[in-house]
């Protein structure tokens, strides 16, 4: 299975309230499956932290280059 999309509002975050979601997930809907994936995005150690303290364990790294970077529109200062 692979985990497309996990938010909590930040209001809610540090609460415990995605460990319980995920619990709840892991043991319904998803329990079926053998292997779940999900990415991570690297400047976000928090989600890390969250997902290791899930069980979940580094599996790849994605890298990119952004050869033709999309305008913003934001003035260079």
């Amino acid at each position: 299975a692979y985990l497309r999309q996990f938010f909590v509002d930040r209001e809610f975050r540090r609460d415990g309230i995605g460990r319980q979601a995920m619990q709840v997930m892991l043991g319904g809907i998803l329990k079926e499956f053998n292997r779940i994936y999900l990415e991570v995005l690297t400047n976000n150690p928090r989600a890390y932290a969250f997902w290791k303290a899930m069980g979940f364990q580094d599996y790849a790294v994605t890298m990119e280059i952004l050869r033709n970077p999309v305008d913003t529109g934001a003035v260079a200062p």
